[in-house]
Parts: structure tokens; C-alpha cells; sequence
């Protein structure tokens, strides 16, 4: 219950590791309950959560990279 309030909080201030580590967790204790449907539901929302988050990581590396080439030349 509790990470699914976290959940819905870091869906309102758009905080993605808050929604990937309490969609982890929910996943866990869906399929300990064996309500698989619910469990691959928050699976799938980590999955894109984190995809969401490395894309981000790699796109600031980028920019980084840039920045520190064009401030080299």
C-alpha cells in the first residue's frame, strides 16, 4: 500500500527513479501474491522507467561531451 502511494506521488512531481524502485517493489509483492496480470503490469512499468532513466543518463553524457569539446577547441 504503501509503495503504491509512493508510487502515485512520484508520478505527480515526475520523479522517475521514485516510480521505478516503487513499481519494483510492487511487482515483488504482486507476484508473492501470485496476482501475475498485476505483477507483469508494474514489471513493465520498472522496465520503462528504467529505460526512461538510462536514456536521460546517456543524453546528458552527450551533452557533456559536447559542452567539453567545443570548450577544448
Amino acid at each position: 500500500k504503501n509503495a503504491e502511494i509512493a508510487y502515485q506521488l512520484g508520478i505527480q512531481i515526475g520523479d522517475l527513479v521514485t516510480q521505478k524502485d516503487c513499481a519494483n517493489i510492487i511487482y515483488q509483492v504482486y507476484e508473492q501474491l501470485g496476482n501475475y496480470s498485476k505483477a507483469f503490469e508494474y514489471q513493465s512499468l520498472y522496465h520503462l522507467m528504467k529505460d526512461s532513466i538510462k536514456s536521460f543518463e546517456n543524453e546528458q553524457a552527450v551533452i557533456a561531451q559536447k559542452f567539453e569539446y567545443e570548450y577544448d577547441c
